[in-house]
């Protein structure tokens, strides 16, 4: 599979929180309002498991990154450049690098 080149820029709607999605070549940015809102969509992805793998497996055959924010702090990552560990595992998403301390400093900032 030949690398994607994303350019995008739109709002979606989750359980009323819009989120805006941008993309710039290679990597592709979801800006969430807040921590509560990135659990939604969280447990929404999560219900939906089975595709994971292959959601995960594709951004890598893509060479494409997907950065989650929260009030602009990174808190999740997926793709090539992902590292993941421990707690993605533990979540359900090996692949993806979730960053624990950054989701917390988004509940209280």
């Amino acid at each position: 599979m030949q690398p994607l080149n994303v350019i995008a820029d739109l709002t979606v709607e989750v359980d009323g929180a819009p989120i805006r999605v941008q993309g710039n070549g290679r990597q592709v940015v979801a800006d969430v309002p807040s921590a509560g809102a990135a659990w939604k969509l969280f447990r929404s992805q999560r219900l939906a498991g089975r595709y994971t793998p292959m959601a995960l497996n594709g951004l890598q055959a893509a060479d494409v990154d997907v950065e989650v924010r929260v009030k602009g702090r990174k808190v999740a990552l997926a793709g090539p450049s992902a590292q993941s560990g421990f707690v993605a595992k533990l979540l359900g998403i090996p692949g993806a690098e979730v960053r624990v301390f950054a989701f917390l400093r988004s509940l209280f900032g």
